[in-house]
């Protein structure tokens, strides 16, 4: 090989190996944060109408656990929370409201580029793994094809601003400053759902029944588990003319049913009551629970329940609702059936309580609803019929327009008025049957309104068992000492407790009170574990 041939060699290396390191330079257009200040954060999203899924993550460092919600459209466009069993949500608005706050948001400043800055900074990703403090508040928002929209993560105020936070996008270090409101990133379920249970008008409320029962566990002969119905009583209270009135009540001694009567000196708290009426209007939903497989769609549509396993009796029972013989179930802490006069009646059955109200300071606690409507003709109207009036025996004369014969006009008067009679007669009984007819028709339409209404609000309540606040459940189911009080006869002439209280400050005794010996709980009718 010759000189020659052997320097162009080495030249023609010499360049392609500058050719490589031209094209691996660094160049000028390397990532600069500051260069971001005043644009967009999202550039991207332009169009908040292609957001179709959000989640919500917060670490709660109180309770050392993550606070997730996440909505999502379903496969037939409507909105429903994943992070709940698919329950329905109320968030189209509040998803684009979402959509919007992260469209326009702006870089103010950049505070650092550091991952070691981001637990000061309170921007750390909260994840089942977190623990400590130094989390923010991730929000990510995709389209239908499961693409990030945009996605960051909210950290803490800056000082001396209440309106400007520290963000980062989700996957990067670089940390801004910019202006964004933190509460409308909630992740309490209530804030993303219709959380008027019943949806029910007070004022179609007119009558309540109180079944107060319990469902007492004991040991059986072999050493297992058995559960027994006690009945207290059963209150049956209507409401008209604007005023509570008693129906049929009765008490149980030794679960023996016994007819119950106010005595002279008591009458209904009116203010206990329409207190009830009130909050049986507003029962919000705390949580939701999904019914446990194996729940036949008979009982999520109010009906028996036949032949339960022995998990599913265990699942049910864990929140506090029984199966009893016959298919039916009994709840653990009573219930309440609310009539409405459209002829729908609620029953609401209430379990076990089950952990405390997120945020509450006073340590309140929550309660297991099962809740199911069905029909009770008793609540409409019943149609009331106009009697026809008699025909004349015999009377199938001459129909309305018929005239007597000509030659015999003098003698056939007093038969034409018979028949004149005879007709308006019978057009009164025209009458009065189409006015029945229309009553029977109008009593029949409502009753198959609240049949179709009854199957809407159980395809509703169907997959659920709902959460909702002692509060709320002490409420609506009074005992019979909150709904009795002394009337105001009682009240005036010393009869009540006030004068008891009276006799005894003034230094008169008390007579002895003899106490019955405890009755034992009667099982009711046995409930296996």
């Amino acid at each position: 090989m010759t000189e020659l041939i052997k320097t162009l060699i080495y030249a023609g290396v010499a360049v392609v190996v500058f050719v490589i390191a031209y094209i691996a330079r660094p160049t000028n257009e390397e990532f600069q944060p500051k260069g971001e200040i005043g644009k967009l954060l999202f550039p991207t999203l332009d169009d908040v109408s292609k957001a179709d899924r959000l989640k919500i993550v917060r670490y709660s460092q109180d309770r050392g656990e993550l606070d997730e919600i996440e909505v999502a459209k379903d496969v037939s466009g409507l909105w429903v929370l994943p992070s709940h069993n698919d329950y329905p949500a109320d968030a189209e608005t509040q998803t684009r409201d979402v959509a919007m706050e992260l469209l326009d948001l702006k870089i103010l400043d950049v505070a650092s580029e550091l991952p070691q800055d981001h637990d000061y900074l309170g921007v750390l990703e909260p994840t089942e793994d977190s623990s400590g403090s130094g989390f923010g508040t991730l929000v990510e928002l995709k389209d239908k094809s499961d693409s990030e929209l945009a996605g960051l993560i909210i950290g803490r105020a800056v000082q001396g601003s209440e309106t400007q936070r520290f963000v980062r996008r989700i996957g990067k270090d670089e940390v801004y400053v910019i202006e964004i409101d933190p509460t409308k990133f909630s992740t309490k379920f209530e804030d993303w759902i219709n959380t008027d249970l019943l949806e029910v008008n007070a004022m179609d409320i007119e009558a309540v029944t109180i079944d107060d029962h319990s469902v007492i566990p004991s040991q059986g002969p072999l050493g297992q588990i058995q559960y027994a119905l006690e009945n207290r009583s059963k209150m049956e209270l209507l409401f008209s003319d604007n005023k509570w009135l008693p129906g049929p009540m009765t008490k149980f001694v030794r679960n023996e049913p016994q007819p119950m009567l106010l005595e002279e000196t008591e009458e209904l708290d009116q203010e206990t009551l329409n207190d009830l009426k009130t909050a049986l209007g507003e029962v919000k939903i705390v949580d939701v629970r999904e019914k446990p497989e194996g729940v036949s769609e008979s009982l999520k549509a109010g009906e028996a329940l036949n032949d339960p396993s022995d998990q599913l009796r265990g699942n049910l029972q864990r929140i506090g609702i029984f199966p009893v013989a016959g298919g039916e179930v009994k709840s653990a802490n009573g219930e309440v059936r609310v009539g409405l006069k459209t002829g729908v009646e609620y029953v609401l059955r209430f379990g076990h309580v089950t952990g405390l109200e997120e945020d509450s300071d006073e340590g309140k606690l929550n309660r297991f609803l099962f809740l199911m409507a069905q029909v009770n003709e008793n609540l409409l109207e019943q149609p009331v019929l106009e009697e026809l009036p008699e025909l004349p025996a015999g009377a199938d004369g001459p129909a309305a327009g018929d005239k007597p014969e000509a030659g015999a006009e003098a003698e056939a008067k007093p038969a034409v008025d018979q028949d004149e009679a005879l007709v308006q007669i019978k057009k009164e009984r025209e009458r009065i049957e189409q006015e029945n007819q229309k009553k029977l028709d109008d009593y029949n339409d409502k009753l198959e309104k609240a049949k179709i209404d009854v199957l809407e609000i159980n395809a509703r309540f169907a997959k659920w068992y709902y959460v909702i606040s002692e509060d709320v459940y002490k409420r609506v189911r009074p005992g019979y000492g909150d709904i009795v009080a002394e009337n105001d006869e009682a009240k005036r002439e010393g009869f009540g407790v006030d004068a008891f209280r009276s006799l005894e400050e003034e230094g008169i005794e008390k007579p002895a009170v003899v106490e019955e010996p405890a009755v034992p709980a009667v099982p009711g009718l046995p409930l296996s574990q």
